[in-house]
């Protein structure tokens, strides 16, 4: 597989639904891995996760006769900090429709077992993944989703092994057009250089000084990298920060960071891009209209004269 192929993979999240793990299993099986017995006997609630995004081996023993791992808040940070694609699955314990599609699941990471850049995991709902779900830029409960690059859409396809497989090599022939986006996303930087200091970076911490206990009019921009529209949102903000700086402060959180990701939970930030205006530390505002330039402009000078 190609180099081009793993990258492009790597950028491509995939919502749907998936299954559960039972906690019985044999005493020699490695840490962080599910057997195949254990994977029959489970059962589980779909909430329609299933996600493709760059990952590394996971600090967890993992063998190649094992097709899918356990992963949580506790080491998801390390696991996407480098280069294999990962299919993740979202669960919760509870129903018999995950029994349904388990072996679909099972069967597509089967015929992936030969590839070491493409691998599964399992992610579990009723445990401590809230740093897990602002990474996939995903509510508690979201429909199936499609990301290609940085773009987010619906997914609609059958819920079993071929229409899975099938996805994986169709997206992979579209590998050129992912380098197109990618190149034009990596421009970016360059054409704001100098403009990013005007947009402030918070940790949850400076948010918590700085909006909630200021006196200033902010308008702050909650994103995170795998969500659909936030090339188009973020270019539009930085702008909007360059000609409006003066009668409203902006201030952007990623809620894909941990250090950050607990204000997007507090704040009750569900769907991404999410743009809002605080004054004298209370929520006054939220934008809903188009992501562009125009408009996005046109709102902050509403606020700023409001």
């Amino acid at each position: 597989m190609s180099l081009g192929f793993v990258r492009y993979l790597a950028s491509v999240v995939v919502f749907a639904a998936t299954i559960s793990v039972a906690s019985a299993g044999s005493s020699t099986q490695p840490q962080g891995t599910i057997s195949d017995t254990a994977a029959a006997d489970a059962s589980c609630q779909f909430t329609d996760g299933l996600a493709f995004v760059e990952q590394s081996q996971l600090s967890k023993k993992s063998t190649h006769g094992e097709d899918l791992f356990l992963l949580t808040d506790d080491d998801f940070e390390e696991a996407t900090s480098s280069a294999p694609t990962w299919v993740f699955s979202l669960y919760v314990d509870g129903c018999g429709a995950c029994k349904a599609f388990h072996p679909h699941l099972k069967e597509v990471a089967k015929r992936f077992r030969g590839d070491s850049n493409v691998q599964f995991a399992l992610i579990d709902q009723t445990a401590s993944v809230t740093g897990i779900r602002n990474a996939l830029a995903t509510p508690k409960h979201f429909p199936t989703k499609v990301k290609i690059g940085d773009r987010l859409y619906d997914y609609t396809e059958s819920r079993d092994a071929d229409s899975l497989e099938r996805f994986i090599k169709e997206e992979h022939k579209q590998e050129g057009m992912f380098r197109t986006l990618e190149k034009d996303w990596n421009l970016i930087p360059d054409m704001f250089k100098g403009e990013f200091s005007q947009v402030e970076n918070f940790s949850a911490k400076g948010f918590r000084q700085n909006v909630k206990n200021g006196n200033r009019r902010w308008l702050v921009y909650f994103f995170a990298p795998s969500c659909s529209h936030c090339q188009q949102a973020t270019i539009s903000v930085e702008k909007a920060a360059k000609a409006r700086k003066q009668r409203v402060t902006f201030g952007r959180v990623d809620c894909s960071l941990k250090r950050a990701a607990e204000i997007c939970t507090e704040e009750g930030v569900t769907s991404m891009p999410t743009i809002r205006v605080y004054e004298g530390g209370a929520h006054t505002k939220t934008y809903d209209g188009s992501h562009t330039h125009d408009a996005l402009v046109n709102f902050v000078e509403t606020t700023a004269t409001a």
